[in-house]
């Protein structure tokens, strides 16, 4: 017998030239997909993943600092200060920008202003407003509008914090990590909707009703009628009924609730969510294998998510809120009990080490100890000091004179005391033996706390033990301590290449990179950090060594200041020297890349063509060229703001190495701001290096 089939969803009736309709019911169009937000209000895991890097970023630790005085800190109980309670709802606002970021990429704050004067910070939903371009690339005003409002309000940028996740876009943050997750998420959605519609149509699959032929219209609609009102809905899936299945021919077409039960698919898309959001599964799931796992994830988590992103928002909350009251905003992660107890492990295998003989600076490195600024692993090692010593302090710190060690925070011994009793509140009887640090003494510590009658010295004996003990009237000081700077900054500079080469290997994997994609490599965060702390320490050592050179001929100078300005020229040449950096690695990148797309030569052979790029030979090149220029640089600094130097002398080794440029420049003196020549490039230089791997120095010619 012949059959006309009709398509029957438990809702509707379709001929087969409705067939197109129906798929596109059962695919999902993709016009009405929820949005970002209204997944994260419908999908349970992409709600706990948000939920947790919100939370996590309002669980670290925090205050609000004047100078070197703390005003507020919540961990304590104290109320705000007045004139700030507006303080009392940060944690809310901290939770919100970060949830705002993961979703959206962008957070806005209203500064509230009584006149120019801050006296609140409230929030502002993100996706009211919308920022106002002038010709530069920042707001100058924002538009708001509410939701279900036809009223649009201006509020000038002055008025407005922003928080935008960065990007390569000039006027637009780059795309939220809920974003990046929304596919996953659609998938799970859709899944969820699927099985609410299931049973809502009585738990029946899409199903062909066959009928006759010569079945009559009207017998049709009665049959539709007749089994939309038998079988439609919940309460009806299980009745039983009588039906002519000589005259009805059922044909199931659809899936039913069996087929979508798919873990795999399921466990998948939720690994690319939390993949996306940077959440380990053991923080939402409960799939860890043990404690410890669970506890190395949470580690992780901070230190390759949240802390980046806290670090981010507070840069932002600094610059725009904060700053222009005289204030500080910083994190306190280190008082997190997970560091605590991490660092107090590492302390105990660290004493284990070096009790049965391993060298500190081994022990140091192979258990990644969170040294303070400016310590290196190998100034642990003990040397021994010599009959007439003067005191370095350790690289990288600015101190000059006998004091605390200072660092734009304030002394490193004075911020190791603040750590120290911000941890030791709320702690009725404080055992500081658990308190980890390296600048700190247990004595130290109970001084701090009140504990002894002692005086708080200038620099705990711990911390004096890791200085570094140079003869003044050793002319290889500063060659020494200039060769652990080179060796750092080598490594340091080594590890960014290799970061920065690796982005470029992933993205030729992927096909020829695009010069979008290479100029997004610019300013590896490794690359520039690696270079700062060169620099940075280079100018310090160089400041100090010059004092050193002038003896007592300058003692009402204030040192400081030069090491201030010292340090502000280096921070300023790092971004000239990683520009430089990026200019001469990309355009080799893109020349070799373009060599090898036109070659059809396999991915090792671009690999070995940029090694010389990416390499340490380069790093160490890099190093010691740009150490020379920072040392160089801080010594003529040093030398004008004595006062007593009229000079400077170009000085070699004068031994076989001395290149045929460097050796007749031997002995020549130039005045301060006078140039020996023109260096190799054929820019004029005015302190060494005359080319790279230079190591050339200057002497002051005091005036008599």
């Amino acid at each position: 017998m012949a059959h006309r089939y009709t398509v029957h969803t438990a809702t509707k009736s379709l001929n087969f030239v409705d067939l197109a309709k129906l798929a596109e019911d059962y695919s999902g169009d993709s016009s009405r997909a929820p949005t970002v937000n209204g997944l994260y209000s419908s999908i349970a895991f992409l709600y706990r993943c948000v939920d947790v890097r919100a939370n996590l970023m309002t669980a670290i630790p925090w205050a609000v600092r004047q100078g070197e005085n703390e005003l507020y800190n919540s961990t304590g109980d104290d109320l705000p200060p007045a004139p700030y309670p507006w303080f009392a709802d940060l944690r809310t606002l901290l939770w919100q920008s970060e949830a705002a970021l993961t979703l959206c990429s962008k957070a806005y704050l209203h500064k509230v202003k009584a006149g120019q004067r801050i006296i609140g910070v409230r929030w502002l939903q993100p996706d009211t407003m919308t920022p106002v371009w002038g010709k530069e690339p920042a707001p100058v005003a924002y538009k708001r509008q509410l939701p279900g409002s036809t009223q649009e309000d201006t509020l000038p940028a002055e008025d407005v914090a922003y928080l935008w996740l960065r990007g390569i876009g000039e006027t637009v943050p780059r795309s939220a990590p809920a974003e990046a997750a929304s596919i996953a998420a659609g998938v799970l959605y859709n899944t969820d909707q699927f099985v609410s519609n299931y049973f809502k149509r009585g738990a029946i699959k899409a199903t062909l009703l066959g009928v006759p032929a010569d079945t009559p219209p009207q017998a049709k609609q009665e049959l539709k009628a007749w089994y939309d009102r038998v079988l439609s809905g919940i309460k009806n899936a299980w009745g039983a009924q009588v039906i002519n299945s000589d005259a009805i021919t059922p044909v199931v077409i659809g899936s039913g609730i069996d087929e979508l039960s798919n873990n795999t698919l399921t466990n998948e898309k939720r690994e690319d969510i939390a993949t996306a959001l940077g959440v380990p599964h053991s923080l939402v799931l409960s799939n860890a294998a043990n404690f410890a796992t669970a506890e190395a994830d949470r580690l992780n988590f901070y230190e390759t998510t949240i802390l980046p992103e806290a670090y981010l928002i507070a840069e932002s909350l600094n610059r725009q809120i904060f700053r222009p009251l005289g204030l500080t905003f910083v994190w306190m992660p280190q008082e997190l009990a997970i560091y605590q107890e991490d660092e107090e492990q590492r302390a105990t295998s660290y004493k284990t080490y070096i009790d049965a003989g391993m060298k500190p600076s081994i022990a140091a490195q192979m258990l990644g100890l969170n040294l303070p600024e400016g310590i290196t692993p190998d100034m642990l090692d003990p040397e021994e000091p010599s009959s007439n010593p003067s005191t370095l302090l350790p690289v990288g710190a600015p101190a000059l004179l006998p004091g605390p060690v200072s660092t734009e925070g304030g002394g490193l011994f004075d911020e190791e005391v603040r750590k120290l009793r911000r941890w030791a509140k709320g702690k009725a009887a404080p055992d500081v033996t658990k308190f980890v640090s390296l600048i700190l003494s247990d004595d130290d510590k109970r001084a701090a706390l009140g504990d002894s009658d002692a005086a708080m010295p200038p620099f705990s004996a711990t911390h004096k033990a890791m200085q570094l003990l140079l003869d003044e009237d050793d002319e290889d000081d500063a060659e020494r301590v200039r060769r652990k700077l080179e060796k750092q900054g080598s490594k340091d500079i080594a590890d960014g290449l290799e970061d920065m080469g690796k982005d470029v290997a992933k993205l030729a994997k992927q096909g020829t990179p695009s010069a979008a994609e290479l100029n997004g490599l610019r300013k590896n965060p490794v690359l520039v950090q690696g270079v700062q702390r060169l620099l940075r320490a280079s100018v310090e050592a160089g400041v100090s060594f010059g004092i050193d050179a002038l003896g007592n001929l300058a003692t009402d100078v204030d040192w400081k200041l030069v090491n201030k300005d010292a340090v502000a020229w280096a921070r300023d040449y790092a971004g000239t020297l990683i520009d430089q950096i990026d200019d001469a690695t990309l355009d080799a990148t893109r020349n070799a890349i373009a060599n090898w797309a036109e070659s059809g030569a396999p991915l090792p052979d671009l690999i070995d063509q940029l090694a010389p790029w990416y390499g340490e030979e380069r790093a160490s090149r890099i190093a010691v060229t740009e150490t020379t220029r920072s040392f160089a640089e801080a010594n003529r600094q040093a030398y004008a703001a004595s006062g007593v130097v009229a000079q400077m002398e170009w000085r070699t080794a004068v031994d076989e190495l001395v290149c045929p440029i460097c050796g007749p420049l031997h002995e020549q003196q130039r005045d301060l701001d006078e140039s020996f020549g023109e260096d190799v490039f054929g820019e004029e230089m005015f302190t060494p290096p005359a080319h790279p791997n230079c190591r050339c120095i200057v002497s002051p010619v005091v005036r008599r």
